[in-house]
């Protein structure tokens, strides 16, 4: 009785430790995320497909979306992505409303799962409470992580959550198949066996979130091969893959329907993919691999998220060293990969999962986004981010138990100030970070003057519509203003005319003022007279972009 009593004694204990340590992350992530939360401004792909929300909430205004046609629910967000967010953001928007701190947590929710799995997957891999907790809280306070929900970058880095559940179930797979207290019976052979597929689901379910978590699929075969020792387990996990991306299959096919039959829904897709022209460069095969890592490189150090809300990155000591220390970090984990598979190749009884082979994952990923060379760019690297941390904690348990030699008390000394190195560092870029976004809300078109455009709109009168003719305003504008204000995203003499008969006012807003003439003459020729125009300014008092107000013949004399 006093041993059971004590077994559960130590269990209660390390449950409430783990769980203290899981809060502990959730709190400095959050701090984080919603410090500043509504900085910067939003730009358009930083609320895609989230915006979708407003119509489905408020469906009263006939505004237009840019979604692939559907016939039944939101399935494709784009051709290449799906609408995961905008389910997830539903009831927070319900909830909370349409503003800038209920888009924070919706898109949050997916940062903190990421990091309640990273902290399971590290214990699970070192055994270390330890290493798990100084590993996800080095994450959570990282400004690359951080900052990559703020941008368009969300969408991609979202998937990793998928991701993380696939490598989940396949360790534990793993894990079972080793485990002394799990005999290789014909049942227990039978269950893993078809357990196989539910790793395949998450992978496929990462890969609707956005295409580019395809890239790893390659490596993903290699590791559950290596790991399930059994072919036919690899085929089990392709089932789940192809269960996973149904979505995308089901929102073609809807798409089809919509459009009236296969034939218009292939003219569709060619004019679609006609714009992106995705295989357009041209570039040798060194140079595209050149270029993939620059872009693993602008998004490992948040210099990539910095371009888009600052214009510009600043380029401290800091990132530097920690890309070339995740960099060594990748080389000396796949040395072990190397000789873990070697070591079970020639028989030996080995009972250390497979975590090492995580290092293939990059692998696959950076050298498939090569074939598409110039036409990916820094957000569909951040997938990479969390992954890395994933690596590096795992090299530096390696090294705390011994791999590379030497003392307990170098080995324990090396892996600390490793570790306050990473601490101290994304604390301070933390800080720069909100220092420089309170000081410019943001610049261009992530300026907060374009919050402050929706905030405006919804106390001018409800005739005014909205009219976004240039990429950059619509998504936002939608959002904010929980689709409750009319707007237009063309400026044609067709839609202009009827706005006029219809008796509307029209507010333009566009990013260059070069552009002004260009646009008071389309007003004029459609029946429309210029009444009073503006600007939008940064906080550095520099402008953000420009709009005009004009009203037909029989609406212009009056005072709004």
């Amino acid at each position: 009785m006093h041993s059971l009593g004590s077994d559960h004694t130590k269990f209660a204990s390390k449950y409430l430790n783990t769980t203290i340590c899981f809060i502990i992350v959730q709190f400095f992530f959050w701090v984080g995320h919603l410090h500043d939360a509504a900085l910067p401004g939003l730009y358009m792909d930083a609320v895609n497909p989230d915006y979708l929300a407003g119509k489905t909430l408020n469906p009263e205004l006939r505004n237009a979306t840019w979604f692939p046609p559907t016939e039944i629910f939101p399935l494709l967000g784009n051709l290449y992505h799906g609408v995961q967010n905008y389910y997830v953001g539903l009831p927070v928007f319900e909830l909370l409303g349409f503003n800038m701190l209920s888009l924070r947590v919706s898109q949050g929710v997916f940062a903190s799962g990421i990091l309640i799995l990273y902290q399971i997957i590290i214990m699970k891999a070192t055994g270390s409470r330890s290493v798990s907790l100084v590993g996800s809280l080095c994450l959570a306070i990282d400004m690359a992580f951080l900052a990559s929900f703020r941008t368009q970058m969300y969408i991609v880095i979202s998937g990793v959550f998928w991701l993380f559940m696939s490598l989940y179930f396949i360790f534990k797979m793993d894990s079972y198949r080793i485990s002394k207290n799990n005999p290789n019976s014909g049942i227990t052979r039978g269950l893993l066996r078809s357990d196989w597929i539910i790793p395949g689901v998450f992978s496929g379910l990462s890969i609707y979130s956005y295409f580019v978590f395809s890239f790893f699929v390659p490596a993903l075969l290699i590791i559950v091969y290596l790991s399930a020792r059994n072919i036919a387990c690899v085929f089990r996990f392709c089932a789940g893959l192809c269960i996973g991306v149904l979505p995308y299959v089901v929102g073609y096919i809807s798409l089809a329907a919509a459009l009236g039959g296969v034939t218009p829904a292939l003219d569709w897709l060619k004019n679609a993919l006609g714009g992106l022209d995705p295989m357009s460069d041209h570039q040798g095969l060194w140079q595209r691999l050149e270029y993939s890592w620059s872009l693993v490189y602008l998004a490992l150090s948040n210099y990539g998220n910095n371009i888009l809300i600052f214009g510009s990155a600043d380029k401290p000591i800091f990132a530097c060293a920690k890309i070339y220390t995740m960099a060594i970090s990748f080389i000396i984990l796949f040395l072990y990969f190397i000789f873990d598979v070697i070591k079970r190749k020639r028989g030996n009884d080995y009972d250390i999962r497979m975590y090492s082979s995580v290092v293939l994952l990059p692998i696959s990923f950076i050298v498939i986004s090569s074939v598409f060379g110039s036409r990916l760019w820094a957000h569909h690297f951040s997938a990479l981010i969390p992954l890395c941390y994933l690596i590096l904690f795992l090299a530096i348990s390696r090294v705390l138990h011994g791999g590379l030699g030497g003392g307990k008390v170098w080995r324990v000394s090396f892996s600390v100030a490793l570790c306050l190195l990473f601490l101290i560092g994304n604390t301070l870029q933390q800080r720069a970070f909100f220092l420089k976004l309170e000081e410019t809300g943001g610049v261009g078109k992530f300026s907060d003057a374009i919050n402050r455009m929706a905030d405006n709109a919804m106390s001018l009168p409800e005739q005014v519509v909205h009219v976004f003719p240039e990429w950059g305003f619509m998504m936002p504008f939608a959002f904010l203003t929980g689709n409750r204000r009319l707007y237009e995203t063309d400026l044609s003499v067709e839609i202009l005319g009827r706005l006029a008969r219809e008796g509307k006012i029209v507010r333009i807003y566009y990013w260059d003022a070069a552009d002004t003439g260009k646009y008071k003459k389309i007003v004029a020729e459609s029946g429309f007279k210029v009444t009073t125009d503006g600007q939008y300014m940064q906080r550095d008092h520099n402008v953000a972009f420009n709009w005009m107000e004009a009203a037909s013949s029989d609406q212009s004399g009056k005072d709004w």
